[in-house]
Parts: structure tokens; C-alpha cells; sequence
């Protein structure tokens, strides 16, 4: 389910684009999500899949905040 869901809203580039421009909170809370199912023993990704849902993360935290990357 958490492979599903991480391919469709969160790795799919239009799919994601369209939710962060829709709510970038509720794209933050979805990538969140899926980042706590790996932290908690529940879905365990490949590495690439996890290190692109943690790159997710810190851009749009960093557009919500307001912050830049460096």
C-alpha cells in the first residue's frame, strides 16, 4: 500500500506538483507519513525510493517555512 501510495501522489512529478501547488501542507503530511511508516517498521522502501521521499520532505517543508535549502 505505502509503495502505491508513495508512487502515486508523492514520486508521480505531476502528481506532486499538482498537490503541492493544491496544498503544500497536506503534500508535507503525506510524504511525512510514508518517512513515519519506514521509521516505524511498516514499509521498508529501497534507498533511492527513501532518500527521494526525504528530499520531498525538506523542499516542501522549506517552501511552507519559507526557508531556502542549502
Amino acid at each position: 500500500v505505502y509503495d502505491q501510495a508513495a508512487d502515486t501522489y508523492a514520486l508521480d512529478s505531476e502528481m506532486a506538483k499538482r498537490l503541492q501547488e493544491a496544498n503544500p501542507e497536506a503534500f508535507r503530511n503525506i510524504v511525512a507519513r510514508m518517512l513515519e511508516a519506514n521509521g516505524r517498521g511498516f514499509w521498508n522502501p529501497d534507498q533511492e525510493k527513501l532518500e527521494k521521499l526525504r528530499s520531498l520532505y525538506d523542499q516542501s517543508d522549506s517552501k511552507i517555512e519559507g526557508v531556502p535549502i542549502s
